[in-house]
């Protein structure tokens, strides 16, 4: 159990608790024969269109030292790997791209232990290539290094290295001594290629991070560095600019040194997984940002293919790299291939690197685990000195470890509280009740340390491995301790005298704590519970369950427990995204996790206390610490937030300065809140609000109330104030200058260390030993098992490992998302963070661990119309900030297939128009219920104080009816929605209201001022062909959105696929993210100087015009049609439009008539010519908005009723998706007896082909929506001209494949006719030059001249005859 996830959460930023994966074997792969292809049989070339189907290609790579006979150990190794679920049979070669090969397991896979043994067995010494090259490196002779120096020497001749040296580290530190603050000392972490940023350390002036703009200035430093960086703007002043910099903007540097090196400080030749750069494949981007780029050596380099990747084979005997092979790779793939590439060397711009194997990445689970493994080096196999230690340690038996032992097996009853499945069980708790009312809690923490022995070689491993690697789902974890210990021995399994160690926490009736006894110990558990059975009991869910009487004491004295330690912010429930429908997240089984958490960490600090009391352990303590944040970023942030930190429930009762703490008695007491204060609360949680208040359930009401995370501000300013929290780290107690350093902020303790996880840390090893010394009552100092010195050194190490794993846990989670959204797009309800001229960053509640590529819009890819404009945002909830509001303007033309116009914000008053032609402003807050601050906050009060929400009917009432709407100034003249089905004009003696139908199309009501009228109806009348229409961005406000997974740095990776904006207009940011791929395909076949037949023309030309076509089109004036039913039938469909509706709204969708020249021309000289009509070729991006659930059966998963689109702004977003697909039109069919145009289209190979939950025998989508992405003119006119090439005459074939042109057969008389025919202009006479030129250009069939360079007749003319 980890104690520091209470929640207060946001102090602590290495959560544990929570990430304890279940240690499930679930599946394993198939074992399905399949060929195995080499790199040597394998070409990328020019791929097949993108609407046919193709085989996928596969890659296979080995390499095995030469000295192990031709690939014999390897395929053994494999082998037995491939008996575990860890790896599918020949995973390089997989051609699949998902986990369909995946079954569950019955046979019982070897875990890593079992793995190990038999490596051990068979093969010992010799280790798994790729895990042992990227954690070791490679060893290269100095012949190596220097021939391949000198092979990317030649390449890179005339570059000169603009490295300026570095500083000897005794000059850094005087620097630092003597300018602080010019120079400033902190961590290096590299950004991009370009780029850095540096964390500075103990920052005390308000500079807590230099950004490192320019390669030159990053120099040769490595991520994690420990650098010197020299302020370039000492004056906060940009010269060139004569700008001053604002207190919260940039302050730039430069690294002039390196104090320490944290990667690869000892290998000179590390091993690298990389991804090919974006534009240059002889450039490769560790993913782990360690450095920079990689010029990748060619065994050629005067050829110049950029398509290609040179790959070398490492022959281990002789420690050298030779050339193996070329493997080409297309745009389309390069995100799917990683490559291994050995560091040689850094003599220039960027360090030479070689690529030793490729591996091909696909969509599966399994194939991200592996890549995030090597990446953050996990260790799996264990060594073979550990599995013979280990093996005999198993023979010793658990009688002989009893001694000097409590026997607890039968005086109480113990169980163990963990996740379902878990079998790693380091915890067990115990209760009695006494005559009077007191109790005696037990916290049982499994002793690992009576099994390893301190240096011996299980040790050892253990402190090189740090932790157990949790990897989720589908993976045993990767344990500290071999799954012997870790799963057996040491593990509180239930029924097993285990030996322990007790810490008894004594309280007395009124549950508050009197003593505590700490003792060595065994116990047999009772029984394993889960956290969601314990939060049943809590709940009164389980009456009849045998423990509910413990459990009810537990939670009553866990609860005063917390309430002393947090105040109110015991009240604030943790969010987590419960995708995988995960019954024990924090968020549902809340008190089941505190119940645990509270004794865990009285626990942790009881063995502080004993230790830190003790003479002669005082100064060898490993603190679990963690620093305030910055006086500055803390200052910022309450200025950003002054109203809205007083309403988070969770950091109520924090002081983030000594002056000032965070509480609701600020708001009713001092700081009032004024009636024009407004709170901003999602839509969707208040209708589930209001539904759980009015159907009693108050418990759930509560708990949905104190979720600071799913509330806009609320959230924002939580995940501020984590982005500045300081990293919690371990300490030695003896090397702290005073209290401070060594307290933990987000708990609020001191002292505070780590025992309660001993086969998951080895810090708590640590603590467990010093433990046992200090409980015997004969230890001496040299008894002791740690030195101070000792005990820093682990400290150090330790850090460094439990931040490498919270970044390793963060990934896994990414990946699980991935993996699941791959399967089942989820919309997500973000907030918005900031905005820029470029971007918009948005935060999703519960997904803190995504980065910031996966949850920022590019302005780039909503097709705005014109830059965006910015304002100063002056809602009261943002104004003290200073913030600014960003408006995003766009002329579109959408169209409802129905002519339905849109539904008016306010029916009563009808449809409000924009005015003198400005953009009709849509509502930004139509997904977010406002109500008044005092209100909410009475509410809020009375909620956590008393958490009885069935005595607040009052408050809810006041709320309820309130309407605050008049301060909310963005969304003054709003309207909900547009498209360009524009309505009837208005009479001035008419009041116009929109009202629905019966068949809910939107009519035109008309009342005049008698009211005695009855209500006409008008048909919707296109006065424009596109619309004109803006919407404000500002912090907080709710935007709704779409993600989806694709292949980004070889992993599959969560990224934003629509933007649901309103009901008519919702952004497809995936065909303009990467048009080609979506609605193309991509082609590597150059251009050449001549072509030996028109096919070859063809094949290499036509690929090229299609990819300038469809980049042209998404960028082009698209058409938007609502309401379209689609029908699908495997990889084709079909749709219907009217033909009037087409020509009312100019919409073309007719085909092309193409004219060429017969291949002989007549012998009058007429020209007799062949017509071809070319259907339209346009590209189509069609979507829907589906329910998960349908609401009635047999209705398609479709929108049908009206009711339904006037309240989709209060749709949950896990109600609903947008299923979407791209094709192109194949053929378009007109019929003119029934009016109708028939629209078919293939569905393009890399889209979706249809919704996977389509009820059985249904193939029609109702209500979609079809963007259709028209071709240019030129583009189709080029495109047919090409695909009918053939028809053409001779010259024009002649001109295209650059063979001969024909002469004229009579040339020398075709000249003097023409001569004949000269006029006489005034023009200066032709010199000799211009003579010849014009001669010839009067003999040949054809000519292009260009006018002389530097003058105003540089132009080209083409004489064509």
């Amino acid at each position: 159990m980890h104690p520091e996830s209470s929640s207060t959460s946001g102090y602590e930023t290495d959560t544990e608790s929570r990430n304890r994966q279940h240690h499930r074997r679930q599946f394993q792969f198939k074992k399905v024969p399949q060929s195995r292809k080499t790199l040597h049989e394998i070409e990328d070339i020019s791929e097949s269109s993108g609407y046919e189907t193709t085989a996928d290609f596969t890659t296979f790579s080995s390499i095995t030292p030469e000295k192990i006979p031709k690939q014999r150990l390897e395929r053994k190794i494999a082998d037995t790997f491939r008996k575990s679920k860890y790896l599918p049979k020949d995973q390089s070669s997989s051609d699949s791209d998902s986990e369909n090969d995946m079954v569950p397991n019955t046979t019982g896979a070897m875990n890593y232990f079992q793995q190990s043994c038999q490596l051990s067995k068979e093969y010992k010494n010799k280790e798994f290539f790729h895990s042992h090259a990227i954690q070791h490196g490679l060893k290269l002779s100095k012949r190596c290094v220097a021939r391949l120096q000198n092979e990317c020497a030649r390449e890179n001749k005339g570059k000169k290295d603009f490295y300026t040296v570095f500083l000897k580290p005794q000059k850094l530190l005087s620097l630092l001594q003597r300018y602080p603050m010019k120079y400033k000392q902190g961590i290096l972490q590299i950004d991009s290629s370009h780029g850095a940023i540096c964390k500075i350390k103990n920052a005390t002036d308000g500079i807590d991070l230099i950004v490192i703009s320019g390669r030159s200035k990053c120099g040769k430093a490595y991520t994690d560095d420990e650098v010197v960086v020299e302020v370039l703007l000492e004056n906060s002043e940009i010269p060139r600019l004569g700008k001053i910099i604002q207190p919260r903007q940039k302050v730039f540097g430069k690294v002039v040194g390196i104090l320490a090196r944290k990667r690869k400080e000892n290998i000179d030749h590390p091993v690298y997984v990389c991804e090919l750069d974006s534009f240059d494949n002889y450039k490769a981007k560790p993913i782990c940002k360690t450095i920079p780029k990689l010029h990748l050596v060619r065994k050629n380099f005067k050829e110049k293919n950029y398509f290609t990747v040179d790959l070398y084979k490492y022959n281990a005997e002789r420690k050298d790299l030779l050339p193996d092979r070329q493997m080409r790779i297309t745009p389309s793939r390069r995100r799917k291939y990683l490559f291994y590439v050995v560091f040689i060397s850094w003599p220039a711009t960027y360090p030479i690197g070689v690529a030793i194997d490729v591996h091909k990445s696909t969509t599966s689970f399994l194939n991200g685990m592996r890549i995030l493994d090597l990446q953050y080096e996990i260790p799996t196999i264990y060594k073979p000195s550990t599995v013979t230690k280990l093996q005999q340690k198993l023979h010793v038996k658990f009688a002989d470890k009893k001694a000097d032992r409590e026997d607890l097996t039968e005086n109480i009853k113990a169980f163990t509280i963990d996740p379902k499945g878990t079998k790693v069980l380091d915890d067990a708790i115990s209760i009695d009740k006494s005559d009077d009312g007191s109790f005696r809690v037990g916290v049982h923490i499994s002793d690992v340390t009576a099994y390893i022995e301190k240096g011996d070689e299980i040790d050892i491993e253990a402190a090189e491995r740090g932790t157990t690697y949790f990897s989720g789902r589908y993976n045993d974890p990767h344990c500290m301790l071999p799954e012997p210990l870790s799963l057996d021995t040491c593990s509180l399994l239930p029924g097993l005298s285990r030996l322990t160690i007790t810490v008894f926490l004594f309280f007395g009736s009124d549950f508050k704590p009197r003593a505590h006894t700490i003792g060595k110990s065994y116990i047999k558990s009772s029984e394993q519970l889960s956290y969601e059975q314990v939060q049943a009991v809590i709940d009164g869910h389980s009456v009849k369950s045998k423990w509910k009487e413990h459990i009810d004491d537990l939670f009553r004295i866990a609860t005063a427990v917390r309430r002393n330690r947090l105040g109110n912010a015991m009240w604030g429930v943790p969010f987590e995204y419960d995708f995988g429908e995960d019954l024990e997240t924090r968020t549902n089984c809340f008190e089941a996790y505190y119940l645990i958490e509270e004794f865990m960490i009285l626990a942790n600090e009881s063995v502080a206390k004993l230790l830190m009391s003790l003479p002669l352990f005082k100064d060898r303590v490993p603190l679990r610490c963690q620093d305030a944040p910055p006086t500055k970023r803390v200052q910022d942030w309450l200025k950003s937030y002054p109203k809205i930190l007083d309403q988070i429930i969770q950091l109520q009762g924090v002081k983030p300065l000594e002056h000032r703490e965070i509480s609701f008695a600020n708001l009713e007491d001092g700081r009032r809140l004024r009636y024009t204060e407004i709170s901003f609360i999602q839509k969707w949680i208040w209708n589930l609000f209001t539904s759980y208040m009015n159907e009693g359930n108050f418990r759930q009401a509560g708990r949905l109330l104190r979720q600071d995370e799913i509330h806009p501000y609320q959230a924002l300013a939580i995940d501020e104030w984590i982005s500045f929290q300081e990293n919690a780290e371990y300490r030695c107690s003896g090397n702290l200058a005073n209290k401070r350093q060594g307290s933990h902020f987000g708990l609020n303790k001191y002292p505070y260390v780590h025992f309660t996880s001993p086969i998951r840390r080895y810090i708590d090893i640590v603590t467990h030993r010093l433990l046992h010394a200090a409980i015997s009552p004969t230890t001496t100092a040299k008894d002791i098992p740690y030195s101070s010195k000792e005990v820093q050194t682990i400290c150090t190490q330790m850090n460094r490992i439990s931040l490498q794993a919270k970044t390793y846990d963060n990934k896994c989670k990414s990946l699980h998302l991935a993996s699941d959204l791959q399967k089942k797009p989820t919309v997500f309800y973000g907030f918005v963070k900031f905005s820029s001229d470029q971007d918009l960053a948005l935060v999703f509640p519960g997904l803190r661990y995504l980065n910031d590529e996966c949850t920022t819009l590019t302005l780039n890819n909503l097709d705005v119309c014109c830059q965006p404009i910015f304002k100063r945002d002056v809602e009261r909830v943002n104004l003290p900030a200073e913030r600014n509001i960003m408006e995003l303007i766009w002329d579109k033309r959408i169209y409802s297939n129905l002519k339905r116009r849109p539904y008016p914000k306010t029916p009563r008053n009808g449809y409000q128009y924009a005015q003198n032609d400005e953009p009709q402003r849509i509502d930004p807050h139509q997904r977010t219920e406002i109500h008044q601050s005092t209100k909410w906050m009475k509410f809020l009060v009375s909620a956590c104080s008393i958490n009885n929400l069935s005595k607040c009917k009052q408050s809810f009432t006041e709320i309820t009816d309130a309407s605050p709407l008049r301060y909310v100034t963005t969304s003054f003249d709003t309207e909900y929605d547009i498209n360009c089905e524009l309505e009837k004009k208005r009479q001035p003696d008419e009041n116009i209201v929109d009202t629905p139908n019966e068949d809910g199309l939107n009519s035109l009501s008309t009342k005049t001022k008698s009211k005695t009228e009855k209500r006409r109806k008008y048909p919707s009348i296109i006065t424009k062909q596109s619309c004109k229409f803006s919407m404000t961005f500002s912090h907080g406000q709710v935007v709704s959105v779409q993600m989806s997974a694709n292949i980004q740095k070889g992993i599959l990776t969560p990224y934003i696929q629509f933007v649901d904006m309103t009901e008519n207009v919702k952004f497809c940011l995936e065909h303009m993210r990467d048009p080609v791929y979506c609605l193309e395909q991509y082609t590597v076949n150059k251009t050449k100087p001549k072509y030996e037949n028109l096919e070859e023309y063809k094949d290499i030309w036509l690929p090229i015009i299609q990819m300038e076509s469809v980049m042209s089109a998404v960028r082009s004036d698209t058409i938007v049609i609502n309401d379209v039913d689609v029908n699908l039938k495997d990889s084709d469909g079909s749709f219907n439009l009217k033909s009037e509706f087409c020509d009312e709204r100019n919409i073309i969708l007719s085909s092309m008539a193409i004219s060429f020249l017969d291949k002989n021309v007549p012998a009058d000289g007429s020209e007799e010519s062949k017509k071809y009509y070319m259907p339209r070729t346009d590209y189509l991006c069609i979507r829907c908005p589906l329910f998960r659930n349908p609401l009635e059966p047999g209705s398609g998963y479709s929108l049908d009723k009206p009711s339904e689109f006037t309240t989709w702004n209060k749709w949950r977003p896990d109600e609903y998706y947008i299923w979407s697909t791209h094709a192109k039109i194949t053929s378009v069919d007109t019929y003119k007896n029934s009016g109708n145009i028939a629209v078919n289209f293939r569905i393009h190979k890399n889209a979706g082909k249809q919704p996977p939950d389509l009820p059985s025998g249904k193939n029609r989508l109702k209500k979609c929506c079809v963007e259709i992405m028209p071709k240019s003119a030129i583009a189709m006119r080029i495109e047919n001209a090409i695909r009918f090439l053939h028809e053409a005459t001779a010259l024009s074939r002649s001109i295209a494949i650059k063979k001969n042109i024909p002469d004229f057969n009579d040339a020398d008389d075709h000249l003097k006719a023409i001569s004949q025919t000269d006029i006489e202009i005034g023009l200066p006479k032709n010199n000799k030059d211009q003579k010849k030129a014009i001669k010839m250009a009067l003999t040949k069939r054809f000519s292009l001249i260009h006018g002389p360079p530097g003058t105003s007749l540089l132009k080209s003319t083409i004489y064509w005859h």
